[in-house]
């Protein structure tokens, strides 16, 4: 499934906890026996938090239960102390979140596509929804292989346009 599809149910659940939820990050996690791939996943994790408790949540919302720890449907952490928002860690706007992961996935392949053809074993490393002062929107971060030897692209979450890449 696409991170939209999972984020309404987790966010529903997370606006019975607090009505000043903001997100500040959403990834998709592993679930064994599926495959991650071209944006979708088995299971996604939101950060919620809520400016007025000072607290934030980890939801996660995945489609099938595997033992131990991994339920399907919609699961709510503990809540954390929460020292609000930083420059690096900043609410994503609903409104700005228009870019679903897929369509980000298939921005960020087509533009390192002649990076990913020379390296053809490096695998996507890391994925998420978030917000830093270094954009003026909420972006999609996406990295094959690592920091030193891998292509990451930063796509616009709200116009689906890539920011910026190495």
């Amino acid at each position: 499934m696409t991170a939209k599809t999972a984020f309404w149910p987790m966010y529903t659940s997370g606006r019975h906890w607090t009505t000043d939820i903001v997100i500040l990050r959403l990834t998709p996690k592993e679930v064994p026996g599926f495959k991650n791939e071209a944006g979708k996943a088995a299971m996604w994790e939101a950060m919620f938090a809520s400016p007025s408790l000072h607290q934030y949540r980890v939801y996660s919302y995945a489609i099938a239960y595997s033992k131990p720890d991994i339920f399907k449907g919609v699961t709510a952490g503990l809540r954390v102390p929460w020292n609000g928002v930083t420059r690096d860690a900043m609410p994503v706007e609903l409104t700005s979140f228009n870019i679903d992961s897929d369509v980000a996935y298939q921005a960020a392949a087509a533009d390192g596509a002649a990076w990913l053809k020379k390296n053809p074993g490096k695998a996507l490393s890391s994925f998420a929804l978030g917000n830093t002062y270094r954009f003026q929107a909420p972006v999609w971060y996406l990295m094959w292989g690592d920091k030193k030897s891998g292509y990451v692209a930063f796509i616009d979450a709200n116009s689906g346009k890539v920011l910026k890449q190495r």
